[in-house]
């Protein structure tokens, strides 16, 4: 007798009984869709939190999409004193520490130059804006009134 095909259906012919046969393939497909459903009900992963680098100390670089934090004005890189440029580097640095672990965006809208405009939180949940503000490394801002120099 010559024996031919896939070995794993021929070792499941010897395995099933030959009444049970015609359940295996809706048993596995109902199988197949629980744990599809169960694979939907797992809390979001670690990739909801992103890799990002501070470029300043109000905006962020996560990927190809620039950042801006809302709430906040932060010393400018080009200062137009000594001090704001020095106070600016360490705004930077500070949030560049913050967002080591990663950040959690709440997105909201574009600014005038492109900027995605969000909220980030910390892997705490900490808000970064706070954080800053708090800190002195910048000050709260609404983004309608006049900003106060940093000289």
């Amino acid at each position: 007798m010559r024996r031919s095909g896939d070995p794993w259906l021929r070792l499941l012919r010897i395995l099933t009984p030959r009444g049970m046969r015609g359940f295996l393939f809706p048993l596995i497909l109902l199988g197949s869709a629980l744990g599809a459903w169960l694979a939907t009900q797992r809390p979001a992963p670690d990739s909801a939190f992103l890799s990002c680098a501070a470029t300043d100390g109000d905006t962020l670089r996560c990927g190809e999409e620039r950042v801006r934090l809302l709430g906040l004005d932060a010393p400018e890189m080009s200062g137009r004193c000594a001090d704001e440029s020095r106070r600016a580097r360490a705004a930077r640095d500070r949030l560049a520490a913050l967002v080591q672990g990663g950040v959690r965006l709440a997105r909201d809208g574009e600014d005038r130059y492109g900027r995605t405009l969000a909220t980030a939180f910390d892997r705490e949940g900490r808000d970064l804006t706070r954080i800053l503000i708090r800190e002195g490394h910048a000050r709260p801002y609404d983004g309608r009134t006049r900003r106060q120099g940093w000289c």
